[in-house]
């Protein structure tokens, strides 16, 4: 804020009454103090919730759309093969009737008109069975990892592979409450003809992930290269606001920086932890399943099942 009032603005700060100055100060000292009120454990908990519960609603309606789009998809014609292809056909050589009764007699072959009425029903099933498939492993995934689930009620989990995703979960709570913090400056700073430009939230967030191509700027500030007419060069207009970000905060202060390695640490241990966990897991996993693989095969050969593999 004393860039953008001092470097950008210097004219218009200094034409300001006395009156709307303080009010000012006193505005970007009540957004602050609201912000940090909301910076806890539990509230950045409580927002990381929030933040996944609509990131998961979110995925699995595009899952079932995808699901509806390919229920209601039309079959595609089957192509006709060019001239002198040979077609290799999947079906058995010998009727299936042979392997009933010995004495029946071998069928004959089918009429063409009820070979083409079997024929699409025959390649219509693996293609519903396949849908219903899909349907079954969304419905699986969606239970398993619904964050409305017991698991996420605690407030930090005891287990290393969820308290990794805690962390991340953490600090993607933490980047949003900077990012409306940022927002409501900006508000207060163009509202006063401080600030350039009132960037919305998508650009805000998009910048704080890398994903916009930005100008070199002091920390915690945020320069985008505006479109400007036509023969203007690139950077005749740009856009300067305020964007809160931890990295910039870590780097200015050298406590949050000490805090910064250390979580670091801490997160590279339980990331060791995860992984000893999981491999530890999918090992009682393959036993358990082994073991009740043989205690299956041997109740079907004791009940005279001729199982040989």
């Amino acid at each position: 804020c004393f860039y953008l009032a001092v470097e950008v603005a210097p004219q218009r700060y200094r034409a300001m009454p006395a009156s709307s100055r303080q009010t000012l100060h006193r505005r970007i000292g009540s957004l602050v103090q609201r912000c940090c009120s909301l910076l806890t454990v539990e509230q950045l908990k409580a927002l990381a919730d929030q933040m996944r519960r609509r990131e998961f609603r979110r995925s699995r309606a595009q899952q079932r759309q995808w699901l509806r789009e390919m229920q209601q998809a039309p079959e595609p014609p089957p192509a006709a093969p060019p001239d002198g292809s040979v077609n290799l056909g999947l079906a058995l050589p010998i009727s299936t009737p042979l392997f009933g009764m010995a004495n029946a007699a071998v069928p004959g072959p089918q009429p063409l008109d009820e070979q083409q009425s079997e024929q699409p029903q025959d390649e219509a099933l693996p293609n519903a069975e396949m849908l219903q498939a899909f349907a079954m492993l969304l419905h699986d995934s969606g239970r398993v990892d619904d964050p409305d689930s017991d698991r996420q009620a605690s407030l930090m989990p005891d287990e290393p592979v969820p308290l990794l995703r805690w962390f991340d979960d953490l600090d993607a709570a933490l980047a949003r409450r900077l990012r409306n913090l940022s927002h409501a400056l900006n508000v207060e700073l163009v509202r006063l003809g401080l600030g350039t430009a009132l960037l919305p939230l998508r650009l805000l967030e998009a910048a704080a992930a890398g994903q916009v191509e930005a100008l070199n700027a002091p920390a915690n500030l945020l320069r985008l290269p505006l479109p400007g007419p036509a023969g203007a060069t690139p950077s005749a207009i740009e856009a300067v606001a305020l964007l809160l970000r931890p990295a910039d905060l870590e780097a200015e202060q050298s406590r949050l920086h000490t805090c910064r390695t250390r979580l670091q640490q801490s997160r590279q241990e339980v990331r060791r932890m995860a992984q000893t966990y999981q491999r530890l897991e999918r090992r009682l996993q393959a036993l358990e399943a082994e073991q009740l693989w043989l205690h299956d095969h041997s109740t079907a050969r004791m009940n005279g099942n001729p199982l040989r593999s």
